[in-house]
This record gives structure tokens, sequence and C-alpha cells, in this order.
């Protein structure tokens, strides 16, 4: 079962490569519109990884009409791309103007915190820094926080590491 999952990764990594390269390619043959049609689809067909490369490619500033950037990278997440839960988190956290998303804090605290349960170490740095700044979380905890920076840094995340450092001093 584990390699049929494994298997299943490398298809959907493999589709998002190739929805990307048909957005990014210079080929006459091929263009932007292809690949946003072959990553929609994969998309609507739940392969997380191409969810997550629709959403960077939305959010480039080529794109002047509005796309459903929130959605799709809240599906990404859904299906259990630890990354695309810390980029929604940090979409959430700042807002993009650009692209009509307003701030939800406690939405994007939401979003660092499935990404860490989803074992993606920058999330778990993210959610860590919510809690240590009490930005979208009832109140600062200190104690929360250090677990999540010791978390981000036995995930490989240098930054968590330093944090985590930080706060047991």
């Amino acid at each position: 079962m584990r390699s049929m999952r494994w298997l299943l990764v490398a298809v959907g990594v493999g589709v998002a490569a190739l929805g990307a390269y048909l957005v990014f390619t210079d080929a006459p043959e091929h263009g932007r519109d292809d690949g946003e049609v072959v990553l929609k689809k994969k998309c609507d067909a739940n392969a997380a990884e191409a969810c997550a490369a629709l959403a960077d490619l939305w959010a480039r500033p080529l794109f002047k009409e509005p796309r459903p950037l929130v959605a799709t990278r809240t599906k990404a997440c859904d299906l259990g791309l630890g990354r695309a839960c810390e980029q929604l988190g940090h979409m959430l956290m700042e807002g993009d103007y650009g692209h009509r998303v307003n701030v939800d804090r406690v939405a994007a605290t939401q979003a660092f915190a499935k990404g860490c349960g989803l074992e993606h170490g920058p999330s778990c740095r993210r959610w860590g820094e919510s809690l240590e700044k009490g930005r979208g979380v009832a109140s600062v905890d200190l104690g929360e926080a250090t677990k999540a920076y010791q978390r981000a840094c036995t995930l490989k995340d240098d930054e968590g590491c330093q944090s985590a450092v930080r706060l047991a001093r």
C-alpha cells in the first residue's frame, strides 16, 4: 500500500511538472493556456501537486483576471500537501491585495497547524511564530510555540531550530 501511495505522489509531481513546462515553455505548439488546462484537469481530479502548481501559476502577476487562488491552495492543502498549507497560511497572514485576498490570521494559523500535522517543517515554524506572537490565536503560548519550533527542527527546518534554541534560553 505504501508503494502505491509513492507511485501516486510521483505521478502527481510528474503531471505538475508537465503542466508547469507547458505554461512556461516558449515552444510555439504549447503555451500558458495549455499548461493551465492540464493543471486544472488534474487538480479537478484531486491531484494535490497539480493544484499547488496551478495556484503558483495563478499567483504570478501575469494573471490580471481573478482566479480562485485561495480555493485552489486550500484544496491542495486539504489533499495533504504540507507546502500548500504553508503557502496558504502565508497568503492569509499577510494578505495578497493584488489577488484580492484579505488578511485572515485565524485561518492562516489553522493552515500552518495543518501543514505541520502533514510533516512540513516550514509550516511548523510558521505555526510556532503565530503562537509566539499571538497572531491568529487567542493568546501567546510560548510552550506550544517551542514545541512547534522543535517539530520544525526535527523536520530539518533550520530557522525552526534557531527559534527553538532562542526560546529555550
